[in-house]
């Protein structure tokens, strides 16, 4: 694989990343009147675990243009990053209630992101990182 269709990858799993979060902030869904009811009466403040999950997401947001570059601490902290971008928003006992669009397109990101780390560690294209020294 050579590093222009890489770099392409890269360039997916970024837009894939930031049309699911850019429409998740923005859409105007109509839900059924008891889930909207329910949704308006269980909003709270961010928890410990949701700035976590926020601090992990912007790394990895970094560290993905970082791979773009072939940087080998980016590859790394990508992959330290993700775990918690996929798992801590879990442990919250907060109920989150999404639409047909919404998991489409975090579902494309998960994707993306598996193929991407896939492509850093086990396709000729990881060859192309730089060893720090």
């Amino acid at each position: 694989m050579n590093k222009a269709t890489f770099r392409l990858f890269i360039a997916l799993s970024l837009l894939s990343v930031i049309s699911a979060i850019t429409y998740s902030a923005v859409k105007d869904y109509q839900y059924p009147d008891l889930i909207q009811q329910f949704l308006d009466a269980s909003e709270n403040a961010l928890t410990w675990l949701d700035w976590i999950s926020l601090a992990a997401t912007l790394i990895a947001f970094c560290a993905n243009i970082s791979l773009l570059f072939f940087s080998n601490i980016g590859r790394f902290i990508y992959v330290i990053c993700i775990p918690f971008t996929l798992i801590v928003p879990g442990l919250s006992n907060e109920t989150v209630i999404t639409n047909q669009i919404e998991d489409l397109l975090f579902g494309i990101d998960t994707l993306m992101t598996g193929f991407v780390i896939a492509l850093c560690y086990f396709s000729s294209a990881s060859d192309n990182f730089q060893q720090s020294k």
